[in-house]
């Protein structure tokens, strides 16, 4: 994917304005499919359409998912690609 193609991708988010900020995604998108080192912490508020990979829920690979962290709790992925909190609780199940 190219930088404008990346550009016309993400023009709502904050940010993407500068040609190094659109350099910098695309060698991101570029790398997605990649095996990850390591760990990806989030930090900030996750709101429900705030961060996407790809446009489905295959965006990232189940390693990496599983290497997402933000707070210290597991992400999901949505069926359009947004990351989502996976709150650490107690499970109740009521039958």
């Amino acid at each position: 994917m190219d930088a404008d193609a990346v550009a016309r991708a993400v023009p709502g988010i904050p940010g993407v304005k500068t040609p190094e900020t659109v350099r910098r995604i695309a060698l991101f998108v570029a790398f997605c499919g990649a095996a990850w080192a390591g760990a990806l912490t989030l930090t900030g508020r996750l709101l429900p359409t705030t961060l996407r990979f790809g446009t489905d829920a295959g965006g990232l690979s189940e390693a990496q998912l599983a290497a997402v962290r933000i707070g210290g709790d597991k992400v999901g992925i949505t069926d359009a690609g947004y990351l989502y909190r996976i709150a650490a609780g107690t499970v109740i199940s009521v039958r």
